[in-house]
């Protein structure tokens, strides 16, 4: 046992609702193995602080382009929310999952003097005008498994073990979903749909909101992003475009047959993926633009992992420490093919930008 494992077990051990011994275990093996395999995660956040409406350097790049650094603003505020961190017990929300509506979905979390992050059960859930609170309870082995959440108009998701768990923005019941998901892909939830991969029967799995019967998608490969209506199935240097109402099919080429080391993230006007120090932006329009952003915070860095998400007018890299409380992001423009670089971890969805600003999130609509 490393260092730093040694102080997060000692961490577990005195802190509230302790998992059982051997647990932190299984959750390094489990982080570890998600990394080898698939070598991207989804995690939290965002940090540009006060000073995202200031002027800062920028990296440009566009295609077939080199890069140069010029004084511009990539993100600028127009409206904006401050999301308090603070949870009780001395503890504090880690965001999982920003929605299309500004929904933050995560977890608790402690952080000790050494820097060492702790996430502890339970999901809470927050968003423009709404303190943070707690919506559920996780079971006594999820902890493994909180490494990602969906949040979208018609449902949080969240897993609880091997289960994925499903309740309505507005309240009501938590119910299962349909049983098949392995505890490595990535789930979505955008619009009215729940999306993921059913390990069980290898197809891509849909759901109208937490209710009723899931359905497959017709289409071949592994998902990789989503964004309503639209699932990216991936088959080598193929990836299908699928409307999941209309079945309808569009394919967009890729480089090479590669598994991204961060993953794909897909908004309605982009698909992006991220693969060791770059990241590839690809415009979801009639006459599409392929950008390579350089230079990606902690690119190739196994102890940090990276994951790429798409919203209306932004895409963001963030690429987390596994261990401690550290992270760093890439925020690019769509509209301006300019990119910042800034402390912290962010997300995209839909209009919003989250990102961490101390013991609070910034949301804001640039």
């Amino acid at each position: 046992m490393d260092e730093i494992e040694r102080r997060v077990a000692e961490r577990l051990a005195r802190i509230e609702d302790a998992p059982p011994p051997g647990l932190h275990g299984k959750v390094v093996t489990a982080a570890r193995d998600r990394r080898r395999r698939r070598r991207r995660v989804a995690l939290l956040g965002a940090a540009t602080g006060a000073a995202a409406v200031a002027l800062v350097p920028v990296v440009v790049l566009t295609a077939g382009s080199g890069s140069r650094t010029a004084p511009a603003t990539a993100v600028t505020p127009a409206r904006d929310t401050v999301i308090s961190r603070a949870l009780p017990g001395g503890r504090r929300l880690r965001a999982m999952a920003l929605g299309s509506d500004g929904s933050v979905l995560g977890v608790p979390t402690t952080v000790d003097a050494e820097r060492v992050r702790v996430t502890q059960r339970g999901v809470w859930a927050a968003g423009p005008g709404r303190a943070a609170r707690r919506v559920a309870d996780t079971g006594p082995d999820s902890l493994p498994y909180l490494w990602t959440m969906a949040a979208g108009r018609a449902a949080y998701v969240w897993p609880d073990g091997t289960r994925l768990r499903c309740l309505p923005p507005g309240g009501g019941e938590v119910t299962t979903l349909r049983p098949g998901w392995d505890g490595r892909g990535r789930f979505y939830s955008d619009g009215d749909t729940v999306v993921w991969w059913d390990a069980d029967r290898k197809a891509v799995a849909t759901n109208l909101g937490c209710t009723g019967a899931a359905r497959n998608l017709p289409v071949k490969g592994t998902l990789e992003a989503f964004s309503f209506p639209h699932a990216y199935v991936r088959s080598g240097r193929t990836m299908r475009r699928v409307d999941v109402l209309s079945g309808r099919e569009t394919t967009i080429p890729l480089p090479d047959a590669r598994e991204p080391s961060a993953g794909f993230g897909a908004g309605p006007n982009a698909l992006a993926w991220a693969d060791g120090n770059t990241l590839t932006v690809h415009t979801l329009s009639p006459r599409p633009v392929r950008r390579a952003i350089p230079n990606l915070p902690h690119g190739g860095d196994d102890a940090y992992l990276g994951r790429v998400t798409v919203g209306d007018h932004v895409v963001v890299f963030s690429a987390a420490h596994q261990d401690l409380d550290d992270a760093s992001s890439l925020v690019h423009d769509l509209r301006t093919g300019k990119s910042t670089t800034v402390p912290g971890e962010a997300w995209a969805a839909g209009p919003y930008l989250l990102r961490q600003e101390g013991d609070g999130y910034r949301l804001t609509r640039p």
